[in-house]
């Protein structure tokens, strides 16, 4: 039986979100111009192990096929499903919309690039509920680079370098208080998120809303500053088994704002919300230092010009046509 819900339709039967040894987890999966990936994504809903389900759709004006698969989803799908229209603003004011309307004990986004394993909920949810204080729980994840015609530098430098991103913690435990990830002296040495990305983690729905929610002044570190706001609101839990999978396209949003210059504009409005917050003094002395001589010294990106762009891949055209 379809049970379709949409913005301002009646919430989900009481009897789903019972508080019980099952509890409800919203899949939110926010969305805009998905539709070369997103159905990798949705079998992966469908494939769960973990039963007790609700889909949050949040789409932000595509103009692809992105609400036709969506469609097409919520008429078959089991679970409960809602499609909710978002008005285009921020990346996070999509993301948040999604939350908004989530009934969930527990939120796992998957975006509609990623993809997840047939028990990540499963455990991951088993972890959580092994202790009433864990706000978040992440894993290990692996990655999916997306090898096109048109690979960007981009592109591959990201999947190169973020591949694993937990052997970077001095500390790390099944679970610990966040507040001891804050204060790891190589909290920012190498990659700054230690965590993964969105489709990566589960987060308590109460947590993340007594927190505020995703922050729309960014663009790139959005999940970045969501993590370390709940470590400070919690604990903290890891599962030490890969659980899903982040793709790597040249198409994507963080390789896009890699190329415009956005990242880098980011990284100096993260750095100064980080020493303003209510956490800083809980860093590393060397981690504040740090922290303290980038947002002294913010680095002007340099964009790269449209001619630049053209002769690059002018150079590699020709070079697949005549091989030098």
């Amino acid at each position: 039986m379809k049970r379709l819900m949409i913005a301002g339709a009646p919430g989900i039967p009481a009897h789903l979100t019972t508080m019980t040894s099952s509890p409800l987890v919203s899949i939110c999966i926010p969305t805009y111009e998905g539709a070369e990936f997103l159905l990798p994504a949705l079998d992966c809903v469908r494939a769960q192990t973990y039963q007790n389900l609700e889909v949050i759709f949040s789409d932000d004006g595509s103009k692809d096929q992105t609400l036709e698969i969506i469609r097409r989803f919520a008429d078959t799908s089991p679970l409960p499903v809602k499609v909710l229209h978002h008005q285009h603003t921020t990346l996070a004011g999509n993301w948040n919309n999604c939350v908004a309307h989530a009934s969930g004990k527990y939120i796992k986004f998957l975006f509609q690039d990623d993809v997840i394993k047939p028990d990540c909920v499963e455990k991951l949810v088993a972890s959580a509920e092994a202790d009433p204080a864990v706000s978040l729980v992440f894993s290990p994840r692996d990655i999916l680079f997306e090898q096109t015609e048109t690979e960007s530098a981009s592109a591959r430098k990201i999947a190169e370098t973020c591949g694993i991103l937990h052997g970077g913690w001095t500390d790390l435990r099944t679970i610990q208080n966040g507040s001891e990830l804050l204060a790891d002296p190589a909290l920012i040495d190498g990659v700054w998120n230690k965590f993964g990305e969105p489709s990566i983690v589960l987060i308590r729905r109460q947590c993340l809303i007594d927190i505020g929610g995703f922050d729309p002044e960014l663009s790139q570190l959005i999940d970045l500053d969501m993590w370390y706001r709940l470590c400070y609101a919690g604990k903290v839990a890891f599962i030490d088994e890969s659980l899903s999978s982040f793709r790597v396209h040249p198409e994507q949003l963080s390789v896009k704002n890699a190329l415009t210059g956005e990242a880098s504009r980011d990284t100096y409005t993260f750095v100064r919300k980080v020493i303003n917050s209510s956490y800083f003094s809980l860093l590393d002395p060397d981690t504040r230092g740090k922290f303290e001589r980038i947002l002294l010294k913010p680095v002007t990106p340099k964009i790269p010009s449209k001619i630049k762009v053209f002769r690059k891949r002018l150079k590699k055209e020709v070079k697949n046509l005549f091989g030098k």
